[in-house]
């Protein structure tokens, strides 16, 4: 009897095991980062196309990381300078300057990388994709009403909760 319950569990893992690797592996899926598509869309994609734009997502996800890490860096200096006995009026403005830069470098690296995946696809392509929900940059930033929740759950103050972007430090007392 012990080994009937054992070879049904050993089965039914197995059986979990390749359902989930299968849905893991599948090209531009939903849970995957970065760039999505429309089923409708990923199933006309030729081999080629799909191929160049998991290059193509790779390298924008590599340059990412590494601005996404000069920013935090910056905004790590940048609490440190709120943090400071007295307050230092030019380095914080210099440092929301850096800042800035920064993120627009990433706004830039954003769009640039839609012109390259938009090269990729043909015009009937291009379309579709367009007029997808998941090709809107504010679908996939996330600014709906519901990015605080978001952000409280990741741990991070909202923008407007205090001194994440370079604001002033609110003073509750």
């Amino acid at each position: 009897m012990k080994r009937k319950v054992f070879a049904s569990t050993l089965v039914a893992l197995l059986i979990i095991g390749v359902i989930a690797s299968t849905a893991l592996s599948r090209p531009f899926g939903r849970h995957e980062r970065g760039m999505h598509f429309p089923v409708e869309l990923r199933e006309k994609l030729s081999e080629e196309q799909v191929k160049q734009l998991q290059s193509l997502q790779l390298e924008v996800q590599k340059s990412m990381i590494a601005l996404r890490s000069q920013i935090q860096i910056k905004r790590l200096e940048m609490h440190q300078l709120w943090m400071a006995e007295s307050l230092d009026e030019d380095a914080i403005l210099q440092k929301t300057q850096e800042i800035s830069a920064l993120e627009s470098q990433r706004h830039e690296k954003r769009v640039r990388h839609r012109l390259e995946v938009a090269k990729i696809l043909t015009k009937e392509q291009r379309e579709a994709w367009m007029q997808s929900a998941h090709s809107k940059p504010e679908r996939r930033r996330g600014d709906g009403p519901d990015r605080r929740r978001r952000h409280h759950r990741r741990g991070e103050p909202h923008r407007d909760q205090g001194h994440h972007h370079g604001d002033a430090p609110k003073n509750n007392g």
